[in-house]
């Protein structure tokens, strides 16, 4: 039986990593890393790297998926998250990791506490702008 590659897992796993490759950018070149430069640092193939992307291969393995979480700079559960994930957390979350090390952690609470206040203002504005 051919697999038609629109099973949910399929569409998120590939969703998810082509949300990484957009957002990582090769530090020489400044854009968006390819398939082919993933497969280089990761001992994987470009062409299975480009079936992941299109949702054609929707069951990578533990290794696999570590390979890329590896390299992409986030944890393995990245790729296991909810489709209704918040792309700002992951915007955030994403940003926090290339934060200087050894930041203070009264810096980082209060970078968090105005992404909080942030956050609402833009939740109160949505709602205001709803009521008109």
């Amino acid at each position: 039986m051919a697999h038609s590659g629109n099973s949910s897992g399929s569409a998120s796993f590939s969703n998810r990593l082509r949300r990484l490759l957009a957002q990582h950018k090769n530090p020489r070149t400044d854009a968006p890393y390819t398939p082919d430069e993933v497969a280089r640092a990761t001992d994987l193939s470009a062409g299975y790297i480009r079936y992941l992307l299109s949702g054609a291969r929707d069951n990578p393995t533990m290794a696999t998926i570590r390979q890329l979480a590896r390299f992409f700079q986030v944890d393995p559960n990245y790729f296991f998250g909810a489709d209704d994930d918040d792309p700002d957390l992951e915007t955030i979350t994403w940003a926090a990791r290339r934060l200087p090390p050894g930041l203070p952690r009264a810096t980082l609470r209060k970078i968090v506490e105005q992404v909080v206040q942030l956050e609402g203002g833009r939740q109160s504005g949505a709602a205001e702008g709803s009521a008109k």
